[in-house]
């Protein structure tokens, strides 16, 4: 019974998510799909870190690939904008439904909301905590939700069903 077990919970996982991880001084994006585990990175040397390599065991992972970080990213029915050091957002003719900071962007986050609507705002642990302190109190004010890593941990997406994991409040 075991080895059935784990023969089906390894070999036959076929969720996919997308994660946003929490590394300081570092963006860290996974995409899982079965058994296939791709990250996406601005490290340029090791991209697979131990805490990678640790959740791709976890969940069964056989082929990990990885890949450089990107400025946009289309989720299932979201579309994610990175917004790193540079600052650059100004995009009106696409809505995003979700921000990355990354890097400590200094932007005006007020404009930010007001000119892409997002859904979500996400604060990676490549950013300054204080700043982040002070989106924390944009976004209140703006009624948009934060999800900060270094306090609410990985940011998990199910992309078979569309729900956000360990975010109750969505």
């Amino acid at each position: 019974m075991l080895q059935l077990y784990v023969l089906f919970t390894f070999k036959f996982d076929t969720k996919q998510k997308f994660i946003i991880f929490q590394k300081t001084k570092h963006s860290v994006l996974g995409f899982k799909n079965g058994t296939n585990f791709e990250i996406h990175s601005t490290k340029k040397n090791n991209i697979q870190s131990s805490f990678t390599t640790d959740y791709a065991t976890a969940k069964g992972v056989e082929k990990i690939s990885n890949s450089s970080l990107k400025r946009f990213y289309f989720i299932s029915d979201k579309k994610l904008l990175v917004v790193d050091s540079l600052g650059y957002f100004d995009f009106k003719a696409v809505k995003f439904n979700w921000i990355l900071l990354r890097n400590s962007p200094k932007i005006h986050l007020e404009k930010l909301i007001e000119t892409l609507q997002p859904e979500l705002i996400i604060a990676d642990g490549s950013n300054y905590r204080s700043f982040v302190k002070r989106w924390i109190k944009t976004c209140v004010n703006k009624g948009i939700k934060l999800h900060y890593t270094f306090e609410d941990g990985a940011f998990i997406y199910d992309l078979n069903h569309g729900a956000k994991e360990g975010l109750n409040d969505l």
